[in-house]
Formats: structure tokens, C-alpha cells, sequence
């Protein structure tokens, strides 16, 4: 199990994962920034069996994912505090709307006072034979209500083609929206996976979110339109100023030595930003980790 703040060799982890063993990453019972620990291995990984194109949604949709962990987690934490029994159901429909007042409305406040606490949450890689499974795990089990108010959603993504329709059908403010399963749904389905690739389970008081990536049954007219839109981008890339063609040109020269170079940037200041953006941003800093 890797805790999300501790160094660990991606190498050795992919090497892991492609040989069929599964990898943990332990994070706290409410997560914020922290996913982004793993984002880039999980594209790496995509990398490697040919589905980046899957990155972007994959990575959106176990946000998402984690988004409801920790809010079921920090729910429990409310209602202990509270002293309210959970399982009460009268109770329960009472503490909610203070639940969505003091908690939800009050995130970075509340997470910040409740980032010690015996709440977890999982996420587990493992490679089968014909697929990639994501499973992300938490100890709060479902409640009754809570069930059926994740079933009307999931039954609500049968009827509606359109996420602007479900929005103002079964938008629920009681705990949020309640659009996430509606939302992972679709883009599961358009992405050319099906639905029962997704499977909601709580038993024991956790509760397990999976999600299998088909390694081989992705739609070939689906990848053509990713690729295709990955070179329209890079064919409208603008080109570069002079003055930063004239800078790679001396990092290339076999004659400019590093005084040269660092003079060149001295002289412009708003080049020496772009630089440290560059080298400083997320994308740069997740290829070179």
C-alpha cells in the first residue's frame, strides 16, 4: 500500500501493475489536492497499453469518485460529532440540510478540522487479461437512503439522452446535485464502454466503486476521433517568437556556452517567466518526476 505523500519509484509500480499485481494508494478519509499524486502514473500506465486516449475521462471520473468518498466520509465525521445516530432515519432526514449548511458549503473549513481521522480511502489498480480495473474504496457503508437515491440516479440515466434534461429533472441540493453517477454513466457510454463496466458495492460498512477499462473492445471510430483531434492541435500550435528560436538555437550550438545562454535570458525578463512557468507547471513536472 503506498500512502499518497511518500516517494515511490513509478518505474517499479508499473512494472507491478502490467505484471498482474495490484497497487494501493492509501489517501486520507477526505481528499482535496492529493489525486494529483497519481495522476500521473495513471496516464503513464494508459501510456503503456496504448489507451491515453482514455486519460482525460478516466482521470475526471475517479475524481469524481473521490469527490463522493469524501463526502460520505465527512458525512460520517458530521453526524459523529453531531452525536446523531446515522441509521436513524427520522434523525438522518432532520441533520441533512445542516449537513449540507455546515459541511458542504463549508468544505475547506471542515476538511481542515477533520484531516485526522479513522476514514480512509483506497484506490486499487490491478490488470486483468482484458481490462484495467480501477477500484476505489472507502469505510462508510451505503445507507438505505442513501441506496435509493443512488439508484433513481443510475435508473435516470436509462431515460434521459441528455445530461441538461436529467439536470433539471432529478437535480437533488439535499446533498449535492447528485449528478455524479449520471455523469460517470455517459462517459462511460460514450467513450464505447458499458455500463455494467461500473459497479457500486457496499457490504461490511465500506464500500467499493469499480470501474473495468475494456483493453481491446474500444471503438476504432472513437480513437480515430481522438487522434485526429490531437494532431489538430498540434498542427495549430503558433510557432515560436524569435527570441525563443534565437535560445534554442544556442542551447544546440556546440559553441554557446552556459554564460552565453543565461545572458540571452537575462535580457528578457518576460522570457525568463515564460521559463519558470514552463518548468514549474503540472504537465512539466509530472513527465520529468
Amino acid at each position: 500500500m503506498i500512502p499518497y505523500n511518500k516517494t515511490a519509484n513509478p518505474q517499479q509500480l508499473l512494472q507491478k501493475v502490467l505484471g498482474g499485481e495490484k497497487v494501493t494508494f492509501d489517501f486520507p478519509g477526505m481528499v482535496d489536492d492529493r489525486f494529483n499524486f497519481i495522476s500521473g502514473f495513471i496516464f503513464r500506465l494508459l501510456s503503456l497499453v496504448d489507451m491515453v486516449y482514455l486519460s482525460e475521462m478516466l482521470l475526471v471520473l475517479l475524481k469524481e469518485i473521490l469527490s463522493n468518498c469524501s463526502k460520505a466520509n465527512a458525512k460520517r465525521i458530521f453526524f459523529e460529532q453531531s452525536g446523531v445516530d446515522i441509521n436513524d432515519a427520522e434523525q438522518y432526514k432532520k441533520l441533512i440540510p445542516q449537513f449540507s449548511r455546515s459541511v458542504l458549503k463549508e468544505w475547506e473549513v471542515f476538511h481542515q478540522q477533520n484531516q485526522k481521522s479513522n476514514y480512509y480511502i483506497h484506490i486499487n489498480i490491478l490488470k486483468h487479461n482484458d481490462s484495467l480495473e480501477f477500484m476505489v474504496e472507502n469505510n462508510a457503508g451505503i445507507l438505505p437512503q442513501e441506496w435509493k437515491r443512488i439508484q433513481s440516479k443510475m435508473d435516470s440515466f436509462k431515460k434521459y439522452d441528455d445530461i441538461s434534461e436529467a439536470f433539471s429533472e432529478i437535480r437533488d441540493e439535499s446533498e449535492g446535485a447528485g449528478l455524479g453517477i449520471f455523469f460517470t454513466l455517459s462517459l462511460l457510454s460514450n467513450a464505447g464502454i458499458p455500463p455494467e463496466n461500473y459497479q457500486l458495492i457496499s457490504s461490511d460498512g465500506k464500500t467499493q466503486t469499480r470501474i473495468k477499462i475494456p483493453l481491446s473492445l474500444t471503438p476504432d471510430s472513437f480513437k480515430k476521433k481522438f487522434y485526429n483531434r490531437f494532431l489538430n492541435e498540434i498542427t495549430e500550435l503558433p510557432s515560436f517568437p524569435e527570441h525563443i528560436s534565437s535560445l534554442l538555437n544556442l542551447c544546440e550550438s556546440d559553441t554557446a556556452s552556459v554564460q552565453i545562454i543565461a545572458e540571452h535570458i537575462r535580457r528578457d525578463p518576460s522570457l525568463t517567466a515564460q521559463i519558470l512557468k514552463i518548468v514549474n507547471s503540472a504537465g512539466w513536472m509530472t513527465r520529468f518526476r
